[in-house]
């Protein structure tokens, strides 16, 4: 009899093992949440690349947008839950937008600039 529990146990061992094994891998595959698709794509204006612009998709129903900032030559990738990752499949609200700063930005300590917005002052210019 004694022969045949230690079979058993380590029958259950090496499923152990095995298992452990698996979830380990699973754990260090990589992916970060749901399957995503690929997405990436390129932002003009009057013919011209836009740098610096920010891409949004957004699902309507509301959801994890994807985001991406355009590079200098226009061209973006999008990331949902891990960098350039894509986005989940679906249909999306699609918005760009380029902020534009003129003259000189001010450096201010963190710590002034939180304390301005929490009161609704404008910061310096």
């Amino acid at each position: 009899m004694s022969g045949f529990f230690a079979m058993r146990a380590s029958f259950f061992h090496t499923v152990a093992i095995v298992s452990l094994g698996s979830l380990l891998a699973l754990g260090c595959s990589g992916q970060k949440g749901p399957a995503t698709a690929k997405v990436s794509g390129l932002v003009t204006y009057k013919g011209q690349p836009v740098d610096g612009a920010t891409v949004v998709f957004a699902p309507p129903a509301g959801g994890r947008p994807g985001t991406a900032t355009t590079d200098a030559q226009g061209r973006y990738e999008l990331s949902t839950y891990g960098d350039r990752d894509g986005a989940l499949p679906g249909d999306y609200k699609v918005t760009v937008q380029k902020t534009k700063t003129e003259g000189e930005v001010p450096d201010l300590p963190y710590e002034q600039i939180s304390e301005m917005q929490a009161r609704g002052e404008s910061i310096p210019g």
